[in-house]
């Protein structure tokens, strides 16, 4: 596999295996030191977290730059307003947060609706691109403490096993891949376009334990006792009517629920404010309040799992940040 990944590279990148966890393969990164330009474009902040996970710039994230004569193909440092200063199309003089460097493409700014590119981010990088991965079924681009959460769990063939908050399905996929597709993996979410991608990695990569289920999290567990009888794990009660509300109408003809004790392990990887993700640079949006919210959904996820795992079970709780 490591040479494979080295040829599909051009053994561009060294290619080393993980000591510690033996199905990953990983790519050094290359520390990058640049000497500052002269000429700079500033970026929004949610367009500067994106760049730092490896995007390109697109002209809706760009915010303006500190010179108009900025040459095709001229190499610029990239600025990023964390702090929302700056108005769009502004003639900047302070540089804020230098990201990196990289060069001009030939487009006008602000002239087309359009999400079109304006900046590559692979021009001065030193790292490779991981798209290229998505065309290949023999690796699938993942960080570490996801592919340590999965061995955590440690699902073994032949268990039943529950991804309570399953999208985008990495965790899933690295699920049935240790469990050698056999036995069964309910993966769950209760946005249903989301469930949708979880199906689209079940077919792509013939996932056939996977099972995809439209799932809240927070009401996972069936409590009906009649229920309890049927011989299926996965309940379909029919939705009752509710007093009229103004609320958007919900297309879902049935609620899903599972039975009780019905799983040897549960992953519970629940959603959190993404302030322990790096990088970040939103944390200025974040409320007391707010971050109570986030550790009371997830109190409400923890109980759901807890009630699923069979007598002896194993549940696993990670998050990016602890609230």
């Amino acid at each position: 596999m490591q040479e494979l990944l080295s040829k599909l590279f051009n053994n561009k990148f060294e290619i080393k295996r993980d000591p510690f966890i033996k199905d990953c393969l990983t790519i050094p990164v290359i520390e990058m030191n640049p000497t500052p330009k002269e000429k700079y474009v500033v970026i929004d902040r949610k367009c500067g977290e994106a760049v730092m996970r490896g995007a390109n710039i697109y002209v809706p994230g760009i915010l303006g730059m500190s010179m108009p004569d900025a040459q095709e193909m001229e190499t610029v440092s990239i600025i990023c307003d964390v702090y929302n200063q700056s108005k769009k199309g502004k003639k900047f003089t302070n540089p804020l947060i230098e990201l990196l460097q990289t060069t001009v493409e030939p487009l006008q700014f602000f002239t087309s609706k359009k999400q079109k590119k304006l900046l590559n981010n692979n021009e001065e990088s030193t790292t490779c691109s991981l798209n290229q991965l998505n065309e290949r079924l023999e690796f699938y681009a993942q960080n570490i403490p996801s592919m340590i959460t999965v061995h955590l769990l440690d699902p073994k063939p032949n268990e039943r096993v529950l991804d309570l908050c399953a999208a985008p399905g990495g965790k899933s996929l690295h699920i049935c891949n240790l469990m050698e597709n056999k036995g069964e993996l309910v993966s769950c979410d209760k946005n249903k376009s989301k469930v949708g991608i979880l199906t689209k990695l079940k077919e792509r990569y013939n996932l056939q334990i996977m099972k995809c289920l439209q799932l809240d999290g927070t009401k996972a567990t069936f409590n009906g006792e009649s229920k309890k009888e049927e011989k299926t794990d996965i309940v379909n009660e029919e939705k009752k009517e509710e007093p009229k509300k103004k609320k958007k109408k919900v297309n879902n003809s049935t609620v899903n629920s599972l039975l009780p004790e019905s799983f040897d392990k549960v992953l519970v990887d629940a959603p959190c404010s993404g302030l322990g993700q790096r990088p970040n640079f939103s944390f200025l949006e974040f409320t007391l309040n707010d971050l109570k919210e986030v550790a009371s959904y997830q109190r409400k996820l923890l109980v759901e799992g807890k009630n699923c795992l069979k007598k002896g079970g194993y549940l696993v709780y990670s998050t990016c940040s602890r609230e």
